[in-house]
């Protein structure tokens, strides 16, 4: 039979007047639980259960209807409804969490960061390393121009061990460094992720060309010399591709050179005319293997 809504709703109120709250409670039920969508009679229950003292009830409630409109993007219904959790519920870091996410969604940064610090210095405090490190983490996204907060984040996650995550956010603060003119910090963004990941060759080539750009280099091809085409110990790749290509394989420079060498397989047109340092490493190749 169908929920006579109307009625149930009138004997749900006489109840509450009545100061009956437990079978006022159970008439609101009914009618949730009828049409879980009825956000403002879901909040009204949540309200009894307050007052009823049903807490853990109370915030099932109001945490269900604030996702419903965080999702729906009526942030400040969200956040209204998250604080009422708060006050029956202080320390609910998932809570807090929630509530920096949708201040940060609102423009309210300070806020934001303010939830998620709570929530750092609590874990912090327990000693929950990796707790206080995922908020480190999650203040990295609030404000796109927290330059520091950006790079705390990127270096947290590569102690956590997520290089791939890491890199890309020292490429994306390269980026957005670049953008806003600051070529110098963005250089040393850039440095941050050939260290991390040596074998970048996008990453070294631009360095490279920004070490060119002001004035001659070191190409021993190390990360240090801002150069492409090295491993992390800063010697020079040799051209191995699989399969073998008979008469480059091994007894040439790899293509991720950078600048271009006369020894690689082909030859570029940016070569310059010398086979000395700091342009090219013929002559110390020669060396090396015994020529004068």
């Amino acid at each position: 039979m169908a929920l006579d809504r109307d009625a149930t709703l009138k004997k749900a109120e006489k109840l509450v007047r009545q100061g009956r709250l437990d079978l006022a409670i159970a008439e609101y039920v009914r009618i949730v639980d009828d049409n879980p969508g009825d956000w403002s009679t879901a909040n009204t229950l949540g309200e009894l259960y307050a007052k009823a003292g049903q807490t853990a009830q109370a915030i099932e409630q109001y945490t269900r209807i604030a996702g419903h409109f965080a999702e729906d993007g009526f942030y400040p219904k969200a956040a209204a409804l998250y604080k009422k959790v708060l006050k029956l519920k202080p320390n609910d870091e998932a809570v807090q969490i929630e509530l920096g996410d949708i201040s940060a969604k609102q423009g309210l940064l300070a806020d934001a960061k303010s939830y998620l610090n709570t929530v750092a210095a609590r874990r912090k405090a327990r000693g929950d390393s990796r707790g206080a490190a995922e908020i480190v983490v999650r203040l990295g996204d609030v404000d796109p121009s927290d330059y520091d907060a950006r790079l705390a984040a990127a270096r947290m996650l590569e102690q956590m061990g997520d290089d791939d995550t890491a890199g890309a956010r020292y490429r994306r603060l390269y980026d957005d460094l670049l953008e806003k003119g600051r070529p110098a910090e963005a250089v040393e963004m850039l440095k941050e992720l050939v260290r991390l990941k040596p074998l970048e060759s996008d990453a070294r080539a631009t360095l490279a060309k920004t070490a060119l750009a002001n004035g001659p280099v070191n190409v021993t091809l190390g990360a240090a010399a801002a150069t492409a085409g090295a491993d992390a110990s800063g010697n020079p790749l040799l051209f191995a591709p699989n399969p073998v290509q008979l008469g480059s394989s091994i007894s040439h420079w790899d293509t991720s050179a950078y600048p271009n060498q006369l020894m690689e397989p082909a030859i570029n047109c940016n070569l310059t005319h010398s086979v000395n340092v700091p342009q090219d490493l013929t002559m110390e190749q020669l060396r090396d293997i015994g020529w004068e």
